[in-house]
């Protein structure tokens, strides 16, 4: 009997043991995962938030790296997301992006739950999931439909509105994004001390801008105004930044080309 009560006893305390060291063991995993969360979520998002897309399309450039690294002053990225319902691949960018710099702030905007917030940086409406980029100069709004865009090598560059309509015709383009280098044009014309200014050639029978030509312009902060030089008070003025002369079909004068050498 005493054999058996012994027996008993022994069991109980290598069941005893065996709990502890189940309980032991699993709080020593419960930490070790609690501490392995905290270093991850440490970690810049370029290495916890990797580019799933295809052709990589979401990479940042060495060229916006290099250049998002060196900034001065503080900006903030707005992301429009009405509802608060973030587009994922889009707010992966955003991280990796903001966290180039400790100058820039990544914030989510949601015009829902404040109506007026969009209208505090612009009269147009710009399309969910855009980015206001702002700074204590000023601010521009780089839109969600400017950020994506197809190539066909027939067709050339095509809207991601326009492509729906391509598409039905079977019409095939390949994506790309563009929401790189349109965030960090932004990122200049907000931070700019003084906004270049582009002054297209006229009287000469130029032709106009094509909406690709304009497209660029504007997205690398040129503010674009049409010069007449043939007039005779028609100087050159002081902020001109660059003069774009596009496929005139008159010769210029002699008394033009001494004002455009003299501004040379």
């Amino acid at each position: 009997m005493n054999e058996q009560k012994n027996t008993k006893k022994s069991i109980r305390r290598k069941n005893i043991k065996a709990g502890s060291y189940t309980v032991i063991m699993a709080v020593i995993l419960l930490a070790a995962l609690i501490v392995i969360n905290l270093i991850v979520n440490a970690l810049p998002s370029k290495f916890t938030k990797l580019d799933s897309s295809p052709s990589k399309m979401y990479t940042l450039s060495e060229t916006t790296e290099k250049y998002i690294s060196g900034l001065s002053e503080d900006i903030t990225l707005w992301f429009i997301c009405p509802g608060g319902q973030e587009d994922t691949q889009l707010s992966a960018f955003l991280s990796r992006y903001s966290e180039l710099s400790p100058h820039l702030t990544l914030r989510v905007a949601d015009p829902i739950a404040d109506p007026d917030f969009i209208s505090k940086y612009t009269d147009s409406q710009p399309s969910e999931y855009s980015v206001i980029v702002e700074s204590a100069r000023r601010s521009k709004v780089v839109d969600y439909g400017d950020m994506y865009y197809y190539y066909n090598s027939q067709y050339g560059k095509i809207s991601a509105s326009e492509y729906q309509m391509y598409a039905a015709y079977g019409i095939s383009a390949e994506p790309y994004f563009d929401g790189d280098s349109q965030l960090t044009s932004a990122v200049e014309y907000v931070t700019a001390e003084k906004l270049p200014t582009l002054y297209t050639l006229t009287g000469h029978g130029e032709a106009e801008l094509s909406e690709t030509l304009s497209y660029y312009f504007g997205s690398s902060g040129f503010e674009a105004t049409s010069l007449n030089i043939a007039l005779d008070d028609a100087d050159i003025p002081d902020d001109c930044s660059c003069i774009f002369i596009y496929a005139p079909t008159l010769d210029l004068t002699a008394s033009e080309l001494d004002k455009l050498t003299a501004y040379v």
